[in-house]
């Protein structure tokens, strides 16, 4: 399997979560769960950050443009389909296993790593988040949630 496709599948599991994100009134969008300490503005706007943070390490490009953790939800939820859209556009023109440098904070030596790699970290981390998505879809009411691992997506979009 190539990353290209597994990009493609981890948009299409993020789409099913965006539209239930969509569908949430005001209250349930912004209310902070206990037990998982999160809304589910809070989860995407992290979520927003990390792709935000993932393409411009990818493209080195200027980092003046950052998201405002404020910003309305249907302004939100564009975002993160633009930047799903960025990132599936880079894998189709750029090399993947050129050397990117940086400096994390916390670490006192920089990394070294690859678009490859940090495409593959974009892939899982959004795995992560979808499951906590879906804990508090369920505090919410919903009981039914789509399945978005990846045979429903090979089952919807490959057959």
């Amino acid at each position: 399997m190539d990353l290209r496709e597994l990009i493609v599948f981890k948009n299409w599991a993020d789409e099913i979560y965006l539209k239930y994100s969509a569908d949430l009134s005001d209250q349930q969008f912004d209310e902070v769960v206990p037990t998982i300490h999160k809304s589910m503005r809070g989860i995407l706007n992290h979520i927003l950050q990390s792709y935000w943070g993932e393409y411009h390490l990818i493209t080195d490009r200027n980092w003046s443009d950052e998201p405002d953790p404020e910003m309305d939800r249907q302004q939100l939820l564009a975002r993160i389909r633009e930047l799903n859209q960025l990132m599936l556009d880079y894998i189709d023109q750029q090399p993947l296993d050129e050397v990117i440098t940086y400096q994390e904070e916390g670490y006192e030596q920089p990394i070294k790593t690859s678009a490859e790699n940090v495409l593959f970290n974009f892939v899982e981390h959004s795995s992560y988040h979808r499951g906590q998505m879906a804990l508090l879809l369920r505090y919410h009411g919903l009981e039914t949630i789509k399945q978005t691992n990846y045979n429903p997506y090979i089952w919807e979009c490959k057959q």
